[in-house]
C-alpha cells in the first residue's frame, strides 16, 4: 500500500511512481476520495517550489473557479529514493483528456465545448496576474457530459515561471519558454492551441518530439494550413487555431477566444439548421410523390373496376 505522508493512499499505482502523473486516492483520515499529483523533483525545480506553491494556491482558491479543480494539501515525499511534492485535490468523477484523446474522435461541438471550459479556467487564474504555464491534455479532466475541470494551476508560477519539465509535458511548452524560460498569457493560448488540434485532428500538431531543441525546431517550421488534411476546415476554425498558436499576435484575453469559438458553434449549427431543412423538403418531396402515385394508382383502380362493370352490363 502506497501511503503519502501517512494519510493519503495511492489506489491506482503500480509498482513504481510515475512523474507528473495524476492519481486516483484516499484521504484515510477525513474518508473521503481525492486526486493526487506527483512531481519528481528535479533540477528544473527551484528551491522555493513549496513554500511559494502554498502561496499560489491560496490565492488561487480566492477565485473559487467552477473550472478549475481545487487543491486540498500539497508537500514532501520520499518514493524509491527519490523526493516529490505531492498536490492532494479534490476528486472529479471523470478522466483526463489526453485518454478520451486516445480512445476516441471528439466531434467539433464537444472540442470547443472543453476549449471554451479551459479557457474560462484561465480567465480566471490571468485575472490575477497566474499563468497556467503547464497546461496540456493530462491537465483537463473532462467528466460523461463534458464538463471540465483544469488542475495543475499554480506550479509553473511556484517554480519562478520556469517550466518544471515534467514527465509527459515537453511537448506543449511555448516557444519562449523553450528559448528564454518566461512563461505569460501567450504561453496558456500557444498550449491551449496545441491541445485544441490535438482534440480534434487525433495527433500532436508538432508531432512526438523527444528534446526541447527539436521541438523548437519544428514550431518555428510552421503550419501549412493549404494541405489536404485541412481543406474542408473553416476558414474560421483555422484562423482561430493559427491566432492562438501565433507567436507574435496571440489573442489579448481569453474572452476574445471565447466569442471567436461561439462564433465557428453558430456558424456549424446554422449549416446544421441548412442540412436539416434540406432533409425535411427531400423528405416533402418525396411524400408529394408518393401521394401522387398513390392518387393515380387510385383512379386506375376505379377506371379498371368500371371497365370490368361495363363489359358485364353489355354481355348480359
Amino acid at each position: 500500500m502506497n501511503l503519502i505522508d501517512k494519510k493519503y493512499k495511492l489506489l491506482d499505482s503500480n509498482d513504481f511512481i510515475e512523474d507528473n502523473k495524476l492519481y486516483r486516492g484516499k484521504d484515510i483520515r477525513n474518508d473521503r476520495d481525492v486526486l493526487i499529483k506527483l512531481i519528481k523533483i528535479n533540477e528544473s525545480i527551484c528551491d522555493e517550489f513549496l513554500t511559494n506553491l502554498i502561496d499560489e494556491i491560496t490565492v488561487l482558491s480566492d477565485l473559487n473557479s467552477p473550472y478549475m479543480l481545487k487543491t486540498l494539501d500539497v508537500g514532501v515525499e520520499k518514493f524509491e529514493g527519490s523526493l516529490y511534492v505531492y498536490i492532494i485535490s479534490e476528486y472529479y468523477k471523470g478522466v483526463t483528456l489526453d485518454v478520451i484523446i486516445a480512445e476516441q474522435d471528439l466531434q467539433l461541438d464537444y472540442v470547443i465545448k472543453i476549449v471554451i471550459q479551459a479557457l474560462k479556467s484561465l480567465e480566471s487564474a490571468h485575472s490575477v496576474q497566474t499563468y497556467h504555464g503547464s497546461l496540456n491534455p493530462s491537465s483537463i479532466i473532462v467528466d460523461e457530459n463534458y464538463n471540465v475541470k483544469v488542475c495543475n494551476f499554480g506550479i509553473t508560477k511556484a517554480n519562478n515561471g520556469v517550466h518544471t519539465r515534467c514527465a509527459g509535458s515537453l511537448d506543449y511548452m511555448c516557444p519562449h519558454q523553450l528559448c528564454v524560460d518566461y512563461t505569460d498569457k501567450d504561453s496558456d493560448f500557444f498550449s491551449l492551441g496545441e491541445i485544441f488540434y490535438e482534440a480534434y485532428f487525433g495527433e500532436k500538431i508538432f508531432g512526438n518530439v523527444t528534446s526541447e531543441k527539436e521541438l523548437l525546431k519544428v514550431i518555428d517550421k510552421g503550419i501549412n494550413w493549404k494541405i489536404s488534411k485541412y481543406k474542408d476546415e473553416s476558414k474560421e476554425l483555422i484562423r482561430v487555431l493559427s491566432k492562438l498558436l501565433d507567436r507574435d499576435k496571440s489573442y489579448s484575453n481569453s474572452q476574445e477566444v471565447i466569442i471567436d469559438l461561439s462564433g465557428i458553434m453558430y456558424e456549424k449549427a446554422t449549416e446544421e439548421d441548412e442540412l436539416r431543412e434540406e432533409f425535411y423538403e427531400v423528405i416533402k418531396e418525396q411524400e408529394k410523390r408518393e401521394k401522387s402515385r398513390l392518387f393515380k394508382n387510385i383512379i386506375l383502380a376505379i377506371l379498371i373496376i368500371l371497365m370490368i362493370v361495363t363489359m358485364v352490363i353489355v354481355y348480359f
